[in-house]
């Protein structure tokens, strides 16, 4: 007598098969996913340097934000006219921001430094002077 079917063992290689391309596949998301999330922190503070900057045009002076005031802050400070709330971290933490109320940073109401870690190692920070990437987190201002 015949029987129609497989095997068990031709059964256990498909599914091993199956297992290792989709953990190959698992694998190289994980690198997609890293350079999209960067990407939105790049954007992000793209947004929030050019909100500064409208704040800039209004009074000639940027608004002052202490780290911990930064976390829920408006742009500008009080009406949140030009960025009703800063965007968070894609991962959800707040970006960093250097103390622009004086002090040992040397920012003031003139400048300002907004900057966000990339999963690349790199930092992408912002400020009076524009955008871009920095090897290393910056300690006072100008970020460059």
């Amino acid at each position: 007598m015949k029987k129609n079917g497989f095997t068990l063992i031709e059964l256990l290689v498909v599914i091993a098969i199956i297992g290792i391309l989709s953990s190959t596949i698992l694998v190289s998301l994980q690198g997609a996913r890293g350079k999209a999330r960067d990407a939105r922190r790049q954007f992000d503070i793209r947004q929030v340097s050019t909100a500064l900057e409208l704040d800039y045009s209004d009074d000639e002076a940027y608004s002052v934000y202490t780290p911990n005031e930064w976390q829920d802050a408006k742009i500008p400070k009080d009406t949140g006219v030009y960025l009703d709330e800063i965007p968070k971290d894609p991962l959800g933490s707040s970006y960093f921001w250097l103390n622009n109320s004086g002090g040992a940073t040397q920012c003031g109401t003139q400048n300002f430094c907004v900057y966000a870690n990339l999963e690349s190692g790199e930092v992408f920070a912002g400020s009076e002077r524009g955008t871009r990437k920095l090897e290393a987190a910056p300690t006072q201002c100008p970020c460059w």
